[in-house]
């Protein structure tokens, strides 16, 4: 068996370039690693992943492998081949666009991962800083998505998937005080998913197609810290801050670019705070499924409260080793 990787880092001017190309191989073919997927014809070493990064002043385009969305609901972290471009513009805007394979990809062929339009998934961010002066201080972003998955499995897993397609927006709004003291972070999802019928997995049978819901989900995160190294005594500093959670997923709900569990309401409520080395936190979650109240299915309460305290035994006592 063997491993290999091949780096390389180019920087001229405004132009900068980084790359790497990751290989795997083995002289058994059954080791090989896409056996699984084209069997006596699997090569015996292979392209196990790869990324290009390009750059030209402030605009950036990536290549390869890579995951992209910070849309917890629409498109979060999604990992795959493909093509990405970022540009910032007129100093408080910037827009994002990928288009990358609906599923994981290895191997020379379709390298740019593009080359079937019927197993794509499409998104782009537009994001606004409307306080320039202050990054981060007030960010709005947009974003869209346009997924079409085939039924085919990836590499790394072996199941039978069906054909799916989702279209959904998302907007988000990010806002931190200039201390930082201060976080709020919210987002609002409309998703449509469908899965339309595939002839390849009916074979023939008279099947029911499932119908196209459109649904909702929302989350809410805030942050306050009271006291930030508040001198107590000399030596004693005191930290304190509170917190608030909120996400709502509406029952159904479904995005091809994002892991979520839906039909769920949860509210998390924390507050934490130190004496130099004495640590205290308190936490307050509930969650609830079932948002219908559908009688024929299982509805879970789930409460949780939680109240620690660590501490040095030398803290408690107030004694310092002479």
């Amino acid at each position: 068996n063997m491993q290999s990787s091949m780096k390389n880092e180019i920087t001229y001017g405004a132009f900068s370039a980084q790359s790497a190309f990751d290989f795997a191989g083995s002289s058994f073919r059954q080791e090989a690693l896409r056996f699984g997927t084209l069997g006596s014809a699997a090569p015996k070493v292979d392209l196990a992943g790869y990324q290009i990064h390009l750059q030209i002043s402030k605009v950036k385009f990536d290549v390869g492998h890579f995951s992209y969305g910070a849309q917890r609901h629409l498109i979060n972290g999604f990992s795959s081949r493909g093509l990405q471009i970022t540009v910032p513009f007129l100093n408080r805007f910037d827009f994002s666009a990928a288009a990358m394979n609906g599923i994981q990809l290895v191997g020379y062929d379709n390298f740019f991962g593009l080359d079937n339009r019927r197993n794509q998934l499409l998104s782009g961010t537009l994001g606004v800083e409307l306080l320039p002066q202050q990054a981060g201080g007030l960010r709005v972003e947009v974003s869209g998505l346009n997924a079409y998955f085939r039924a085919l499995g990836g590499v790394n897993r072996g199941v039978v998937t069906d054909l799916q397609r989702s279209n959904g927006a998302s907007v988000r709004l990010i806002a931190n005080d200039k201390s930082r003291r201060f976080h709020f972070e919210g987002g609002f999802t409309r998703s449509l998913f469908g899965s339309p019928s595939d002839r390849s997995l009916d074979q023939g049978a008279n099947v029911t197609p499932l119908p196209s819901l459109t649904r909702n989900a929302h989350y809410l995160e805030s942050s306050y810290e009271v006291l930030r190294n508040y001198s107590l005594t000399m030596t004693k500093k005191a930290n304190l801050s509170i917190a608030f959670r909120e996400e709502n997923v509406a029952p159904l709900f479904r995005s091809l670019g994002a892991a979520t569990q839906a039909d769920k309401v949860q509210y998390e409520f924390s507050v934490n705070g130190s004496i130099n080395e004495i640590t205290a936190q308190f936490s307050h979650s509930n969650l609830h499924d079932n948002l219908r109240r559908i009688p024929s299915i299982l509805r879970s309460l789930t409460d949780i409260t939680h109240i620690g305290l660590s501490a040095p035994a030398g803290a408690l006592l107030n004694r310092t080793e002479s």
